[in-house]
C-alpha cells in the first residue's frame, strides 16, 4: 500500500462485528453481522463482495479467543479468488470491479456463526473480527505500478475490528422433549 493510502486510512475505516443477541440456548444459531465502515471524510474503493471466510478478497474473519472448557471441532471456509488478465492494470480492476465507498457508508455480511461445529457447549464465548482482501495473485510491483492512478485510495490488506462476547445456555433436561 502506498504511503498516500496509508495516511488516508489512518482513522478512516472501521470494521466491527455484532450478535442478534447476548445469551442462547444450546444448538439456537447465532447470527453474526460484520461490517466495514468508511469513517473519514474521503470516498475510498472495497473490494465489491463480503463474506465470512478466513482468506481471500472481502472477507470477514471470524476467531475464537475465549471459550468454555471443552472439546472443540474448529472449521475454516476459505475462498480462491480468480486471477486477474495478465494485462489488467490493478487501477483498472479497482475502478471497474470494485465498489466506491463514500464517508459514512458501509458494507455488510450476515451468518450464522459456524466457526466451531454445533452444537456449542455451554459457557462464556469471545470473539474478534479482521476484514481482509488480501489481492492474492496481485505482486506488489503490479499494484504500485497504477495505485496512485486511482482518484481514491483502494482498502486491501489486513484491518482489524472488535471483539464481542456471548453465553450458551445448556440445555435444561427437566423441560426437553428427551
Amino acid at each position: 500500500m502506498s504511503d498516500r493510502s496509508k495516511e488516508v486510512f489512518k482513522g478512516a475505516v472501521e470494521v466491527s462485528v455484532s450478535r442478534d443477541k447476548h445469551s442462547y440456548k444450546q444448538g439456537e444459531p447465532i447470527w453474526l453481522t460484520a461490517q466495514i465502515k468508511n469513517v473519514g471524510e474521503a470516498s475510498v474503493f472495497v473490494f465489491p463482495r463480503t463474506s465470512f471466510e478466513d482468506d481471500g478478497d472481502g472477507v470477514f474473519i471470524v476467531r475464537v479467543t475465549e471459550t468454555p472448557k471443552c472439546k472443540f471441532v474448529f472449521t475454516n471456509h476459505a475462498g480462491t479468488p480468480a486471477p486477474p488478465t495478465k494485462d489488467l492494470r490493478f487501477a483498472d480492476y479497482v475502478q471497474s470491479s470494485w465498489k466506491l465507498l463514500k464517508p459514512g457508508k458501509s458494507l455488510q455480511a450476515q451468518n450464522v456463526f459456524r466457526k466451531i461445529d454445533s452444537p456449542l457447549c455451554p459457557g462464556k464465548y469471545a470473539l474478534t473480527v479482521t476484514y481482509l482482501t488480501e489481492l492474492f495473485w496481485w505482486t506488489g510491483e503490479r499494484i504500485h505500478a497504477s495505485e496512485s492512478e486511482l482518484p481514491f485510495p483502494a482498502v486491501f490488506g489486513v484491518y482489524r475490528g472488535n471483539a464481542i462476547t456471548f453465553q450458551v445456555q445448556g440445555t435444561n433436561w427437566k423441560t426437553s422433549d428427551h
